[in-house]
Order: structure tokens, then sequence, then C-alpha cells
């Protein structure tokens, strides 16, 4: 009789564990911020053109003076083309462009060396480039709906500053819905994944 209890009572934490992922799961990743003019709004990889956009917009807002992004890696074979003298444009130097064409100065885009392929590189990349600046006390971060509460939560933690999440306005993302399309139910499924990763390994290198 107790090993049946147990067994139902077990049952019933993981239903109710399913449920609160299928209902909040998604909602739980989304982190938007009430806004305030800052210095550096930062623009991290991925999703192009939808984030440099949304920074785009901030920065004719007032709410950023500076849009600040980090150079992606490069695919295997870009050694090659270089030797041919073959340049190809990363995400980086396409979100540049795109911003320039909608009137942001030049001078206000800065785009940090490093190559890099995760959201903690990006982080360990942006705190190089702010240290010294003491006056930068928060930043305005720039990423996806569904990836805005971890890159907060990472760059929260690499650089020791405030931070203000603004996820793009240009892609549709429904926390509350997110079973209901294959393609929101994968970017809920692998930032879980993600997630679990950085706590158990990625955390201890920042």
């Amino acid at each position: 009789m107790l090993k049946r209890k147990i067994f139902w009572a077990a049952l019933g934490l993981i239903l109710a564990l399913i449920l609160i992922l299928i209902f909040w799961g998604g909602v739980f990743l989304v982190r938007e911020d009430p806004l305030r003019p800052v210095e550096f709004g930062v623009i991290l990889i991925g999703h192009f053109p939808a984030r440099i956009l949304h920074g785009v917009d901030l920065y004719k807002q007032g709410m950023v003076e500076k849009l600040l992004m980090v150079s992606p890696s490069r695919g295997q074979g870009h050694e090659f083309l270089l030797e041919k003298g073959i340049y190809t444009p990363d995400e980086a130097d396409l979100s540049r462009e795109v911003a320039i064409r909608l009137g942001v100065n030049p001078a206000d885009i800065v785009i940090v060396l490093g190559g890099a392929d995760s959201t903690r590189q990006e982080a360990l990349l942006i705190a190089g480039h702010l240290e010294g600046w003491e006056e930068a006390e928060e930043i305005i971060l720039i990423t996806s709906p569904s990836h805005s509460r971890r890159a907060a939560f990472i760059f929260a933690r690499a650089l020791g500053r405030n931070i203000i999440s603004s996820p793009t306005s240009y892609e549709d993302f429904s926390g509350h819905r997110w079973w209901e399309r294959r393609d929101w139910a994968r970017q809920v499924v692998l930032e879980y994944q993600k997630f679990l990763h950085f706590l158990l390994w990625e955390r201890f290198g920042l």
C-alpha cells in the first residue's frame, strides 16, 4: 500500500512538472526589462537580421549611444579563401552594413574581434572590451526572445554589470503557445538543454 502511494505521488509530481513546462516553460525563457538610456547596446550573433533591426530601433530612440557586436567564428575552409584573396563578410559585417544603411553613424558601431561561437564566448569578449569602462554600469542586451533569459544570466555573470534585456521585436516567438509551431518548440528544447549545460559546466569558467 505504501509503495502504491509513493508511486502515485511520484506520478502526480511528474505530471505536474510536465504541465508547468507546457504552460510556463516558454514564458520563463523570455526576459524583457524596462528600458532606460545607456551607452552600449550589445547585439548577439544569430537570427540575422532580426536582432540588428531591433538594435537600430533602440539607437534611433536614443536608448543606446553605440551598437556593440562580436565577430562570429568562421567556418572550415575560410583560411583557404583568404589565401586566394577572397574575403566573405560575416554576420557582424552584414549587421554593420544594415545599421549604416538605416541611418546609424558608422562611428557608433563597434565590432569586437575574436570569433565567438557561443553566448559564453560573446560575453567574455564583451567583458574584455568593456574592462576599464566603469561608467558603463549597465548595458542593453539585444537577442531573440527565447534566448533572452539565458543570455542575460550569462552576461550578468561575465560582466558583473546590470543587464537590461531587450529581446528583438522582429521575431514572433510566443512563450505562451510555444508548442504550436515546430520552430518555437525547437527553440524551447534547445534553450533548456543549453541552460542546463551552462549551469553544470560553462558557468565555472566565468
